[in-house]
C-alpha cells in the first residue's frame, strides 16, 4: 500500500476476499472516496477430482506436447525433479534458482530478478521467510544433475502460488518449464491442495493449462476534499484512455 499525492493506493487486490470489502467499508465510512480499477486476470487451477481427469480437460495437442517433451528429455539423459523446502542449502538453491530465472530474455527487458539489487534481496528474504515457516517450494527439474528449470512457489493454506518461474534457454526445445509445471500441477493433486494459483497475467502458456481467471484489481481511496474529488473523477476518465493508448 502507498499514498501518493494524498491518495492512498493499494494493489494488486483480489475483489472477492473478504477483508477487501472489510477494507472498502472501513475507507467509506472514514469519508474517503474510492476508486477500484481492474489490473489484470490472474490464471489458477481448482485441484478437484483426480489429476488424471484434470488433464483429460486439457486440449488433446497441448497434452500430446507435454508427453513428447517429456519422453525426449529423458531420452537426453536422467531427470528428476527436486524440491528446496528448508533453510538447509537453502543460498546455493537460490543462487541457482536466480540464475535460471534471469536467463534468457527476461535479462534483457529487465524483469529478471538479478536486474535489480533491491529485487534479489526480497526474493531471498522471502525465500528465507518461507522456509523458515515451512512454506517454501522451489523446485528444480533437472538433467543429468544440471537444473535447467526452476519455480518459486509458496503453500500456504492449501494453495500453492508460483511466484517466479525460468528456465535454461539451451533447452528450450524440451519444454522444462512447461514440464515443471505439470510436475507443480501432480503435485497439487497428489496434496489434495485447493488450487495452484499463476499469478501475474493471463498469458497464453499459463491458459494452455487452465481457462479459469481471478480478477485483481487496485483500489483508491481519496480524501474527501475538492482535490480529492477532482483527482478520482480524473482517474475514473483518463484511465480507459491510457489502457486504449497502451493497447494502441
Amino acid at each position: 500500500m502507498a499514498e501518493l499525492g494524498g491518495a492512498l493506493v493499494l494493489e494488486p487486490v483480489d475483489p472477492a476476499h473478504p477483508a477487501t470489502a472489510a477494507f472498502a467499508d472501513a475507507l467509506l465510512e472514514s469519508g474517503r472516496l474510492t476508486l477500484a480499477e481492474s489490473l489484470r486476470k490472474a490464471p489458477y487451477v481448482a485441484v478437484e477430482g483426480s489429476f488424471d481427469d484434470y488433464l483429460k480437460e486439457l486440449s488433446k495437442n497441448h497434452r500430446k506436447q507435454v508427453a513428447r517433451r517429456r519422453r525426449r528429455l529423458e531420452e537426453a539423459g536422467h531427470v528428476t525433479v527436486e524440491i528446496q523446502t528448508s533453510p538447509h542449502g537453502l543460498a546455493s538453491a537460490l543462487e541457482d534458482f536466480v540464475q535460471l530465472e534471469s536467463s534468457g530474455w527476461k535479462r534483457g527487458s529487465g524483469t529478471a530478478i538479478a536486474s535489480r539489487r533491491a529485487n534479489r534481496d526480497f526474493y531471498t528474504e522471502v525465500a528465507r521467510w518461507a522456509a523458515e515457516r515451512g512454506s517454501l517450494r522451489l523446485s528444480f527439474l533437472a538433467l543429468d544433475g544440471r537444473p535447467i528449470a526452476a519455480e518459486l512457489g509458496l503453500e500456504e493454506g492449501g494453495v500453492l502460488y508460483a511466484l517466479k518461474g525460468g528456465f535454461d534457454p539451451a533447452y528450450s526445445g524440451f519444454g522444462p518449464g512447461q514440464l515443471l509445471t505439470h510436475e507443480s500441477l501432480s503435485r497439487c493433486f497428489a496434496a489434495g491442495l485447493e488450487s495452484y494459483e499463476f499469478l501475474g497475467r493471463d498469458e497464453g502458456y499459463k491458459l494452455a493449462w487452465t481457462s479459469a481467471t481471478r480478477e485483481r484489481v487496485r483500489l483508491r481511496a481519496f480524501p474527501p476534499t475538492l482535490g480529492g474529488r477532482v483527482s478520482r473523477q480524473a482517474h475514473r476518465r483518463l484511465r480507459p484512455l491510457w489502457l486504449r493508448l497502451r493497447r494502441a
